[in-house]
Parts: C-alpha cells; sequence; structure tokens
C-alpha cells in the first residue's frame, strides 16, 4: 500500500486541533450537537482510538483527506473508523454547520451494520434520500445524545441501543449505496476513486455491465452531467483542493489530477472555475501559505 503524503505538505497553514477532546474520556459512547460557523476546523492526524460519526442536520460542513475534499451536505453521514485520519469544518458556502456527533467503542455487533461506501481510507459516507428516514434518523441520534450524557451504566446501554437503531434504520440505504442504481453507482464511485486516469467509456460500460449508450442516457438521467463531464468536474474540485492546500506548483497538480499538458488543464481549469489556477490559489490561500509558481 502507498504510503500517504507527508501531513504537513497539505496543511501548511492550518493550525492543528490534535488536542484532548472536550468531553469525558471515561465513556465508551458519548455525543451532542454543534452549531458552527465559518471559523470552526478540526484536524486529527492520527485519529481517534474510538470511531467517529457524524450526521449532517443543515448548512454544510467539508470533510478533507489529504488534498481531496468534499461537501458534506444535509442528509450525510459519515463514519470514522479508529485511527483515521480526520479533517472537517464548515464549509464556506453558506459558512455555517449544524450537526450531531458521537464518539463510540463499537460493540462487536455493530461490525456487520457499518458496511457503507468508503469515500477514502478509514472514512465512510451514507447520503439519505429526503423524506421520513432523515427525521427518524435525527430523532434516534438526539435520544443516543441524551443517554450519552446521562450517568450511570443503564444510560450508556440505552446510548448504544439508540446509535444500533442509527445502524439499522440506514441499512437500506447502505445496501445500495447512495440509493442510485447500483450500476451508476459503481461508474461514480470509479471515477470519484480514479479520477487521475484516462477516461475510457467503453471500460466504465464494462464496470457498469451495460451498453455505452444505455449507461451513458441512464448517467445524465439520474446526475444531470455526462460521464466525460463528472469525470471533469471531480478533476477540477480535486485540483481546487490542492491548489487550496498545497504549495505545489501548477504542473504537479495538472498531473497529479490527470492532465500530462499543464497549458491544457489551465484552460479547462479557467473554464469552469472563471479563474487560472494561479489566481484562484490566490483568491483562497493565505499570503503565508502560498508560493509563486515557477
Amino acid at each position: 500500500m502507498a504510503e500517504l503524503p507527508n501531513y504537513m505538505e497539505y496543511y501548511p497553514a492550518v493550525k492543528r486541533r490534535d488536542q484532548e477532546m472536550l468531553h469525558p474520556m471515561n465513556k465508551r459512547i458519548y455525543g451532542n450537537e454543534f452549531i458552527e460557523n465559518d471559523d470552526y476546523q478540526t484536524v486529527r492526524e492520527n485519529g481517534r482510538p474510538d470511531r467517529l460519526l457524524i450526521y449532517n442536520l443543515a448548512g454544510a460542513g467539508r470533510a478533507g483527506f489529504y488534498g481531496m475534499e468534499i461537501n458534506l451536505e444535509p442528509g450525510s453521514l459519515w463514519l470514522y473508523d479508529p485511527g483515521s485520519f480526520q479533517d472537517y469544518r464548515t464549509a464556506p458556502v453558506p459558512g455555517q454547520w449544524h450537526f450531531l456527533w458521537v464518539h463510540f467503542d463499537a460493540p462487536a455487533r455493530f461490525a456487520a451494520l457499518n458496511d457503507w461506501p468508503l469515500w477514502r481510507k478509514g472514512i465512510r459516507r451514507l447520503q439519505l434520500p429526503r423524506g421520513s428516514l432523515r427525521q427518524e434518523v435525527e430523532d434516534a441520534m438526539r435520544r443516543m445524545i441524551r443517554f450519552s450524557g446521562r450517568p450511570g451504566a443503564n444510560s450508556e446501554v440505552l446510548a448504544f441501543h439508540a446509535l444500533e437503531e442509527v445502524f439499522l434504520l440506514v441499512r437500506s440505504v447502505a445496501a445500495g449505496g447512495s440509493g442510485r442504481d447500483l450500476r451508476i453507482q459503481r461508474a461514480i464511485d470509479h471515477l470519484t476513486r480514479h479520477y487521475e486516469q484516462k477516461f475510457e467509456l467503453r471500460a466504465l460500460a464494462k464496470l457498469a455491465g451495460l451498453s455505452i449508450s444505455r449507461l451513458s442516457h441512464l448517467f445524465q438521467a439520474e446526475t444531470g452531467k455526462s460521464l466525460r463531464e463528472f469525470h471533469e468536474d471531480v478533476r477540477m474540485e480535486h485540483a481546487a483542493s490542492l491548489l487550496r492546500l498545497t504549495q505545489l506548483r501548477v504542473a504537479e497538480v495538472a498531473l497529479k489530477c490527470g492532465y500530462e499538458d499543464a497549458l491544457y488543464f489551465s484552460k479547462r481549469f479557467r473554464r469552469l472555475k472563471e479563474s487560472s489556477p494561479s489566481d484562484f490559489r490566490k483568491s483562497v490561500t493565505p499570503p503565508c501559505a502560498a508560493t509563486p509558481d515557477r
């Protein structure tokens, strides 16, 4: 397995927040509700020895992983494994994030309940569809938080039962990934995880088990974008993250995102982001963290 990049290469201007948690560490389960503004961020290079579950109620958070970032939209559940890299913050837009969270040592019976789609190493995500399920999950999370804050062994048992209810409620969604056609989800997962690879429509169709024309039609219907547009969007989001969080030169960013021609990359970036890569970096990077491209 390839080694992860150096931590500080991707976080040169971020104040590390690896300090002790502000909740009782003698508890096996403890949760709370946060409403945070745009100055909120937590980064833990080595994660925590327990698991962390985050449920987004409103606004937006942003999860990061060594240069790759993705927004945490309302209705999303994020699960961090023990020891996994943690970087989550309030997204710049809308600049506020309302979420419920819980740190817990998972009992053995939980092992079969968290087989969710993997976003990055040790980080899983699940997007709940609109409807009553979101309210049911929120209600169970709030019961878990209420019980976890009470003293006594019975309170801990009740808190774990409420948390187990969350995993059981979303199990059907987890079995189907995002709730999409599983064939389309396979294509999405491949394009998201292997964005740096050359776009191969025939290979995607084979992976999805569909003809090229059928895959293209279903993908457009479910996502509102063509496969090629989606692939490029993923590449550009990753490029934007690298420009924001690292001091890599534009040519190096282009290569990491699958573009051998830095000039072509810059033209595509300008067209999609309405800014050149260099100007984009200047607009989002503090002066102390930026290094001029050479």
